[in-house]
């Protein structure tokens, strides 16, 4: 058997009455949306599942900075 923590979260409210609304499970989006951003952590760390394809430099209010189209991970670039 699974076991479930509860916790608290803080929502803009317009956002949940519209999950509402449409009759969403806010645990199950939450939970599977954090599952899947586990997932993509593991994988950028370990250098064996992904070959970063990255893309051209863009700007951000950091500087310039590039991101693997696999995993998402985001990295400087230097100048």
């Amino acid at each position: 058997m699974e076991t479930k923590s509860k916790i608290t979260l803080t929502i803009d409210a317009g956002v949940i009455s519209e999950i509402k609304d449409k009759g969403l499970n806010i645990s199950g989006i939450c939970e599977n949306a954090l599952r899947e951003i586990l997932h993509a952590y593991k994988e950028t760390q370990n250098p064996f599942t992904c070959k970063h394809k990255w893309t051209w430099a863009f700007c951000t209010p950091y500087g310039l900075a590039k991101e693997c189209v696999k995993c998402r991970t985001i990295k400087k670039v230097k100048i």
